[in-house]
């Protein structure tokens, strides 16, 4: 938990502080408790690990970066469904135009 100096390691602390990140960035409800400990932990690693506050930072940056890159897989599955779905809906009326059209032709 400690360095040899007695110093408190980002390390220590990061896996219990990640999950309320997580909980955080998805926008999902987090206790007074919770979000107490969280900014302690963060004072105290700023504090006593020389490296903590870029530590931090690199952390942060890893999980919010992917947070958005899941964020856009989903948006592209919901634009691909969305898009065939149009697709779909224009093919059939294509086909049901053309269906009309030629049995109108026929009718001649």
């Amino acid at each position: 938990m400690f360095q040899d100096k007695g110093q408190l390691l980002f390390e220590d602390k990061w896996p219990a502080m990640r999950p309320n990140i997580l909980k955080l960035l998805q926008q999902e409800p987090v206790t007074h408790l919770e979000w107490q400990e969280l900014f302690y932990s963060v004072h105290l690693v700023c504090l006593w690990d020389e490296k903590g506050p870029p530590k931090v930072k690199d952390a942060l940056k890893d999980d919010i970066m992917e947070f958005i890159k899941e964020a856009q897989q989903v948006t592209n599955i919901i634009l691909a469904v969305e898009h065939r779905s149009f697709v779909d809906i224009v093919c059939k009326n294509v086909n049901l135009r053309l269906l009309t059209c030629n049995s109108e032709f026929l009718a001649m």
